[in-house]
């Protein structure tokens, strides 16, 4: 019984660090996930910034409408996107690609319309548009961060939104090495929990097992034994309750044997 009552209390030790460990895991997993994120952003728009006043000395594209300008402003994109490691998109009003750094220039009269697209249309509204999601048209999962260009921003007139976008997958992958070393952490926190919640059980289970076994004994007709009391709280009462017990049983045998000699 007093394993039992020793498993019980490692065991309620073990479950509340394991929810506890397990709130704080996933709550620092996510606050993690939230910061990166939204650094990423941060730095996806400050890098527009950067883009947009790079193609500002770029001709109108109704002036430059002859092939040699289309090339220059497609290969411009490609090196600002190669210098900030990013996917760089350029968007008229109407949602037609003008330019995009990882698709060639003779496939963009085949890229689909983005004038739909989550960021564009947020663009459209509040001025800047951030979304999450698989690109189809490359294959890979993009963070993008589009921005409505102001009046004056580019002299084309036709390009209104540039869009800046970058792989998830080093994201990804710093999250889950996050992930993991919070797992790793969360697994040696249980084993010390478990080892110092096993002593505690065995301090608190072991003044009660010796009330057990002294119990027995008394139990058995060995009324000269007596429980150690080492503590005051409610096992010490116990001790102490047992132990007067003990005593006013004795007293009243030896009470019985006097009246049994005088009869």
């Amino acid at each position: 019984m007093m394993k039992s009552i020793q498993s019980k209390i490692t065991l309620t030790f073990i479950l509340l660090a394991v929810t506890i460990v397990a709130c704080v895991g996933i709550i620092a997993s996510l606050e993690m996930e939230s910061y990166f994120r939204q650094r990423l952003v941060q730095e996806l728009s400050t890098q527009s910034d950067i883009v947009l006043y790079s193609l500002r000395p770029l001709h109108s594209m109704e002036q430059a409408g002859d092939p040699a300008m289309a090339t220059r402003l497609d290969e411009q994109v490609k090196d600002l996107a190669k210098l900030g490691n990013t996917r760089i998109t350029l968007v008229d009003g109407r949602g037609r690609v003008i330019a995009d750094s990882d698709i060639p220039l003779g496939e963009l009269p085949n890229v689909e319309n983005h004038l739909q697209r989550p960021e564009i249309q947020d663009a459209l509204k509040n001025g800047i548009g951030v979304n999450t999601r698989h690109s189809a048209t490359v294959g890979k999962d993009f963070m993008y961060v589009a921005r409505k260009i102001a009046d004056g921003g580019i002299e084309s007139g036709t390009v209104e939104f540039i869009r800046l976008s970058i792989p998830l997958q080093e994201l990804q992958k710093m999250v889950g090495e996050i992930r993991f070393k919070v797992f790793v952490a969360g697994i040696l926190v249980l084993v010390l929990v478990f080892g110092i919640s096993t002593l505690l059980s065995r301090r608190i289970s072991k003044p009660m097992a010796d009330i057990a076994q002294r119990a027995e004994e008394i139990r058995s007709g060995n009324l000269d034994t007596r429980i150690v009391i080492n503590t005051s709280d409610e096992i010490g009462m116990v001790a102490r309750a047992v132990n007067e017990l003990v005593d006013k049983l004795k007293a009243d045998i030896v009470q019985l044997r006097k009246l049994e000699h005088m009869r």
